[in-house]
Order: structure tokens, then sequence, then C-alpha cells
């Protein structure tokens, strides 16, 4: 063909293959991507679950209703020796009733009780980038429940500890209110029923990201 430039032909040739390879490569990139956020939720949907359930265990050890010798004595011995003026002996009862707010906090603050937390702590943030804010809600009930349970157990026994006569003032609502936070009462339970309803929460959102990763 006259006026036709053929040598013009390799370079078409080389930028058409330059423009396939480059839609080649977005399309493997976005297919890496893909699979890598596919991953990241599967990894981070594992992790999250795992260490909810380690702190739902922890809390419930923490709050439960029998108390193994030895555990409280020394956080009401320090919580004793802040009072000025003792006026009696405590007697068995009151003792006991002291130990059970004890024992709550002194398991609380134990390693692996703080371990496991400050592991779900620590997650809480990437599950809402990952998974979504209504992930970290979930996780934050539990949390909270935490935080309730240590500061009720830190008010009842600094209660019981200044008035030193905590059944002077009989069986109240406050009383109630601080025991049914501190200690699992079994059917009904609030603090279990609530951690339960996030759990229920959390895996609704865990369990798919999950079951696709695993086809």
């Amino acid at each position: 063909m006259t006026g036709y430039d053929w040598g013009a032909i390799p370079d078409w040739v080389s930028v058409l293959c330059n423009v396939i390879l480059i839609g080649l490569a977005i399309i493997g990139y976005n297919g890496w991507k893909a699979e890598f956020r596919t991953q990241k939720r599967f990894e981070i949907a594992s992790r999250v679950i795992e260490a909810f359930s380690a702190c739902e265990e922890a809390l419930a050890y923490c709050r439960a209703r029998y108390i193994q010798e030895g555990v409280g004595e020394q956080t009401l011995t320090r919580a004793l020796k802040e009072v000025d003026e003792i006026p009696d002996p405590l007697s068995r009862d009151q003792e006991t009733a002291m130990l059970v707010p004890a024992a709550t906090i002194e398991k609380l603050m134990s390693d692996g009780v703080i371990a496991d937390f400050t592991r779900l702590e620590e997650l809480r943030h990437q599950t809402a980038i990952i998974l979504g804010p209504r992930a970290k809600d979930a996780i934050e009930i539990l949390l909270n429940q935490r935080t309730a349970v240590f500061n009720t157990a830190k008010i009842y026994l600094g209660s019981m500890v200044v008035d030193y006569h905590p059944y002077r003032r009989g069986e109240n609502a406050e009383i109630d209110n601080f025991r049914a936070t501190i200690t699992d009462l079994g059917d009904g339970d609030t603090v279990r029923a609530a951690i339960a309803a996030a759990r229920v929460r959390l895996e609704a959102i865990t369990e798919p990201v999950l079951e696709i990763a695993r086809e």
C-alpha cells in the first residue's frame, strides 16, 4: 500500500502488548487484593472469636459463686488496713461476705485474666475496620461488663469495710444489685445474658466470613 508506513506496525504491536500486560496486571492485582481481603477477614474473625470466648470464660470464672481457698484474702487485708479504726473483730459471716467482692477483684487482676482482656481490647479497632462497627459493639459489651463487675466489686467491698457491719443495712436493692453484678446467680443472671447476646451478634458477623474462607 502506497503511503502507509509499515515500519510503524511494530510500535503498535508493542503498545497493544503493553496495554494487555497492564490489563492482566490490574486483573491479577484485583484478584490478589480480593484474596488478601478475604484472608484478612478470616484471620480477624478467627482471632476475635477466640479472644471473646477466652474473656467470656475468664469473667465467668471471676464471678463464680464458690470462693477458692486463699483467694481474696490479700485484697481484703489491704482494704481493712485502710480503715483507721476497726470497732469489732470480724465475725466469720462478715469475713465471708467481704471475701466475695475481694475474691472477684483479685481474680480480675490476675495476670491470665488481664492478658485475655488486653488481647480482646487490642482487637477492637482492627475488628471495626475489617468486620464493621457492629462487631466492635459486641466486643465492647463484654469489655463494659468486665468494667462494671470490677467497679461494683470495689464499691461493694469499700462500703462494707467502711460500715464494717454490712448486715446492719439489711437486704436492700443496692446490696442485691451489687451481688447480682459481681456474682453469677444462675438462671436469670443479667451479666451472663448480656454477654451471651453479644456473642450471638458477633457470631452472626464472623460465621459467614469463616464459612466463605473454608470453602
